[in-house]
């Protein structure tokens, strides 16, 4: 059975562990909601590397589908098989910061036949980059590591229809969404003056 392997970074359980922390912290400094435990300092420590290990994804692709699970802890294995997938899409997505200024991000989808997003992984093929002259995103194609690159051709090769490239804001790419095709560039949507 021929298969490759990627490891991807997706810290996820750290984020939600920084955030319960932060309400922890909060309420003990700050609320005086409850008392501070014995060795709150050092189980944090050992939460917080768990956490990270545990956010090392691994994806394999093999003759059945895309397989992913946890490097270090590899209990929870979720999978989808090739019949499932209609195609894979190179997303861009985009959002605003405080600043107003657009962070850009780049996934690969792949979408079933209902159009709904079954799977997202980092896209390491493409770059994207706002321009602030032309109001627009600016997406460049790149030569992919070697293992990713690997992956991918597999993928592809494995894949019976197209791809497509779409432009997406990052609220809208979630499990299980509805895919808009006919979002394919930017719109910038500005405030509306009062005045």
């Amino acid at each position: 059975m021929f298969e490759r392997n990627i490891k991807l970074f997706e810290p996820v359980e750290f984020v939600f562990f920084l955030f319960f922390f932060t309400m922890y912290y909060a309420g003990v400094r700050y609320f005086n909601l409850f008392e501070r435990f014995d060795y709150d300092a050092e189980l944090f420590i050992a939460i917080s590397i768990v956490c990270l290990l545990l956010g090392v994804k691994k994806y394999t692709a093999n003759s059945r589908g895309i397989s992913r699970t946890s490097l270090f802890l590899p209990l929870k294995k979720k999978t989808i098989t090739w019949d499932e997938i209609k195609h894979l899409a190179h997303v861009t997505s985009h959002k605003k910061d405080k600043y107003d200024n657009v962070i850009c991000s780049n996934i690969i989808c792949f979408i079933d036949f209902e159009d709904k997003i079954r799977y997202t992984i980092k896209d390491k093929t493409r770059q994207s980059q706002y321009d602030k002259k032309t109001e627009s995103i600016i997406i460049k194609k790149l030569k992919p590591p070697l293992d990713y690159g690997y992956f991918i051709k597999l993928v592809k090769s494995r894949e019976e229809t197209f791809e497509t490239d779409l432009v997406m804001s990052s609220s809208d790419i979630r499990f299980g969404a509805k895919v808009n095709y006919n979002q394919t560039t930017y719109i910038n949507k500005k405030k509306k003056s009062i005045f």
